[in-house]
C-alpha cells in the first residue's frame, strides 16, 4: 500500500466519523452506532457511508452532515453518491 492510499483512507474514516458525530448532535441511535463501528472495524467504509445516508433519508440532517458524507464518498470514488450528498446539503432533492 502506498502512503497516499493510507492517507486517503484515514481521511475517509475521519469524514465518516465527522458525519456520524453530527447526527442529532452526536446522539445517533445505539443500533446505528454499533453497525457503523462494525463496518469501520471490517474496513467496509462504503457500507458505513451508506448506512449513515440511509438513516438520514428518514431523519433529516444538517448540511454539515451531508457535506461530511460528500467528502467521504468523493474520496472513495463514489461520485454518484457524492453528488447526491452535495444536493442534499444544498437543500435539493437528488433525482431518483
Amino acid at each position: 500500500m502506498h502512503q497516499n492510499d493510507h492517507t486517503t483512507w484515514d481521511a475517509v474514516r475521519q469524514d465518516l466519523a465527522r458525519a456520524q458525530q453530527l447526527i442529532s448532535g452526536g446522539a445517533s441511535p445505539d443500533a446505528l452506532a454499533s453497525q457503523f463501528r462494525e463496518f469501520l472495524v471490517q474496513n467496509e467504509l462504503g457500507l458505513a457511508c451508506e448506512i449513515l445516508a440511509d438513516y438520514a433519508t428518514t431523519h433529516p440532517q444538517a448540511a454539515e452532515f451531508w457535506l461530511a458524507l460528500h467528502d467521504a464518498a468523493l474520496q472513495m470514488g463514489m461520485s454518484e453518491q457524492a453528488e447526491e450528498c452535495q444536493q442534499l446539503a444544498e437543500g435539493q432533492e437528488p433525482p431518483l
